[in-house]
């Protein structure tokens, strides 16, 4: 079931903002039960959201099947402009 908590991302923004997510990799997961693969709902809610002067080069979550928090970690690299 979807989480009363978990809202969808907007799809618009101000002009030029874009979010830097990797959706490959969940990055939060539900606390009601221990974590367990495959009993947990998981989604991706953790990125950055990038202004117009600054290009995404590359995004990447990092599964460590939430050994350390409700999250998994996730790391960004970007370029000034």
């Amino acid at each position: 079931d979807w989480p009363q908590w978990l809202q969808e991302f907007p799809e618009h923004f101000q002009q030029g903002l874009q979010w830097a997510v990797d959706a490959k990799v969940p990055s939060v997961r539900t606390l009601d039960v221990a974590y367990t693969e495959g009993v947990n709902f998981r989604a991706g809610i953790d990125g950055f959201l990038v202004s117009p002067n600054v290009s995404i080069s590359g995004v990447q979550g990092h599964e460590l099947s939430f050994e350390h928090s409700d999250h998994n970690p996730v790391t960004a690299t970007f370029i000034l402009q």
